[in-house]
């Protein structure tokens, strides 16, 4: 079977991670002579979403910033000088080519951040070429297939300088003291994220095909992955958006793509071979971003509750300290919705139809509805630790209570007695008075009677 060429193509490798150091030291603390922070360019969205990717801290909107890696910094990182010279992706049957031609660094006050890695490929790929070689691109760990490219060392000699991706990554990623990379381990990640656009040669009328390449695309699979029937469907697919008549977006957990074909219409070709381009890199793919930061927020926060379960097992019988643990935890929540959360993002028809698909596809509301109930589930735990706080308070109180009564009582046995002989030796009676020498009867009343009270009290 031939597969049309492509006219244009754009596509985005999206690492996300979490990191431990506090936001605004990472961004003030970043090596400006690697990374030069830009902003984010974008049209027809509303100011505000805008500005929550912007330079400085000028804006109270702002929730994160964008830096590009600076040409000085390619070479000191293995990456050629060039930015389009192409790499050779060599697996065990195949040689792919790509090129690593752009490396920005997406950072949030949420402690969520993102890789982002532009990829240029040869003039012309067709579109299932272009599929396989995103299939191999994602996999940064590179554990099957070799990425290199020639490096000059001199004028008549040169060497093979290998390209690991993923290890890049890992050491670009030190600096911030990652913790995650929610797929891998904490040192390495294993998968990226794919973002992906291809404007094709020809006017494409069947259906079936399309469908299958949009559903490699947007799950960056190989072409030996075949679509159920539910995926073929163009327009029932829930994860299939047509927003022309030619261009048709494909949303899936694996990332986000768009196909482009061929019309008729001269004017309608200028502006998908144009225009259209700096939307794809800008706008679409900005908002894009935007989704995947309320994710793996989302993700990131889910986490910090499932793990402060155990932290409130470790403080069992300390209900001060749960219950501040738990006020830091709504306090991250609150926050994240109120400034990085948003439903609506633009008037442009186009924009708020494909952001709206984006969430429902990302399962963002899944994930709030599940924080919630981690939420309510921790405050039951809260709930009868200030119970069993209570009771531990007021079985104190009445301890202390039961203690210092036992003292009166103590006193009232010592003193009492006494009262009672002197009251009753000190009263004018006439048995007393003839008996007044004999000493020893006060001392044996007197020792009688203690006797008597202590019996009273022990049996008490």
């Amino acid at each position: 079977m031939t597969h049309p060429d492509t006219v244009n193509h754009i596509t985005y490798l999206i690492i996300p991670f979490v990191y431990d150091k506090e936001y605004k030291h990472v961004v003030s603390w970043l090596d400006r002579q690697d990374f030069e922070q830009i902003d984010s360019k974008s049209e027809r969205l509303f100011d505000h979403i805008e500005k929550l990717v912007s330079l400085g801290d000028q804006n109270p909107e702002t929730i994160g910033a964008k830096f590009v890696m600076t040409q000085k910094a390619r070479s000191k990182y293995g990456l050629p000088n060039k930015n389009d010279l192409m790499l050779t992706c060599q697996t065990k049957t195949e040689q792919y080519q790509f090129s690593l031609t752009k490396i920005e660094l997406y950072l949030f006050e949420t402690q969520v951040g993102f890789w982002s890695i532009k990829l240029g490929y040869p003039k012309g790929i067709n579109i299932e070429r272009l599929i396989e070689t995103n299939y191999y691109a994602k996999k940064i760990t590179q554990y099957e297939y070799e990425l290199f490219f020639t490096k000059k060392i001199s004028k008549d000699e040169t060497i093979k300088q290998n390209v690991h991706i993923g290890e890049m990554i890992k050491e670009l990623s030190a600096r911030f003291r990652v913790s995650s990379f929610f797929e891998g381990t904490k040192e390495i990640p294993t998968q990226a994220l794919v973002y992906s656009s291809a404007k094709l040669d020809s006017d494409f009328k069947a259906d079936t095909q399309l469908s299958s390449y949009l559903f490699q695309l947007r799950r960056s699979f190989k072409s030996t992955y075949k679509p159920s029937m539910i995926e073929q469907d163009l327009v029932g697919n829930p994860g299939l958006l047509p927003l022309f008549h030619n261009s048709y977006w494909g949303i899936s957990l694996e990332g986000l793509a768009n196909i482009v074909t061929k019309t008729d219409d001269e004017k309608t070709e200028e502006f998908f071979n144009s225009m259209y381009l700096h939307q794809i890199e800008n706008s679409y793919f900005y908002l894009y971003i935007l989704a995947l930061h309320q994710r793996y927020a989302l993700l990131r926060l889910s986490n910090l509750a499932s793990k402060l379960s155990y932290e409130l097992d470790v403080n069992l019988d300390n209900y001060t300290e749960q219950n501040q643990l738990i006020i830091q935890l709504r306090g991250q929540i609150i926050r994240f919705m109120l400034r990085s959360s948003y439903k609506q993002v633009s008037n442009n028809t186009h924009y708020s139809q494909l952001y709206e698909v984006i969430r429902e596809n990302l399962k963002i509301n899944d994930l709030f509805r599940e924080l919630h109930d981690e939420l309510d589930a921790i405050s039951s735990i809260t709930e009868v630790a200030e119970q069993r706080q209570h009771h531990l308070e007021e079985t104190a109180k009445r301890e202390q209570a039961e203690k210092f009564n036992n003292k009166i009582t103590n006193i009232t046995t010592l003193f009492l007695p006494i009262t009672v002989i002197t009251g009753f030796f000190g009263m004018n009676l006439a048995f007393i008075a003839e008996h007044e020498e004999k000493w020893w009867l006060f001392i044996g009343s007197t020792v009688i009677i203690y006797f008597f009270t202590l019996w009273m009290k022990k049996t008490d």
